[in-house]
């Protein structure tokens, strides 16, 4: 996989992170860059941790699964692709803020939006020859990134940016699934 595939998964998987900075954002009542910082640094390293976790795990089982392997990928990001859709337009529907308590539970929050970083970490372990360090700090800098850039606009913004982040994170990862499914077809 070349490294505008690589960039467009990380920026689809940082889409959550992005959301929930956003909503971070709205709810501090003062810029403190201790806890912005805090906050960026825990949501990332749960992206690299758990697509690390993934991966390995992943290639524990991989000669069962080889033969499948891409269309595992396919699937795996199809359905969270399709999932952040269905998720932002249920949200465009309902025209709900979404609600953060007051207490912001970095560690909960960091594991919950890296759930997905988990299952593509582990499809990518299917892939021979695939440098997981290179995503690895792909998706770590893009999720900062998108963390900060989340908070920010969250600060000096209203919420109504929270549906489109998902829905533009869970089209490019439709696209990119559809790009390997039609390749595995086309050239297998």
């Amino acid at each position: 996989m070349n490294f505008i595939y690589l960039s467009l998964i990380s920026v689809g998987l940082a889409m959550d992170t992005f959301s929930i900075s956003l909503t971070k954002g709205l709810i501090i009542e003062k810029w403190e860059s201790k806890d912005v910082f805090k906050t960026i640094i825990i949501l990332g390293s749960f992206q690299v941790l758990m697509s690390l976790i993934g991966f390995k795990a992943g290639r524990l089982f991989f000669s069962q699964v080889n033969n499948f392997s891409n269309f595992i990928v396919f699937s795996v990001l199809l359905f969270l692709g399709w999932k952040m859709i269905l998720d932002a337009w249920k949200e465009f529907k309902n025209k709900k803020k979404s609600e953060t308590e007051p207490k912001f539970n970095l560690i909960f929050t960091g594991l919950a939006t890296s759930i997905d970083t988990l299952v593509v970490g582990s499809s990518f372990s299917l892939m021979e020859n695939f440098n997981i360090f290179s995503f690895l700090g792909m998706v770590g800098t893009i999720t900062s990134i998108a963390s900060l850039v989340g908070i920010y606009l969250g600060y000096k913004t209203s919420s109504y940016v929270n549906y489109q982040s998902n829905f533009i994170g869970g089209c490019i990862l439709v696209f990119i699934s559809l790009k390997i499914l039609f390749k595995t077809l086309l050239f297998s």
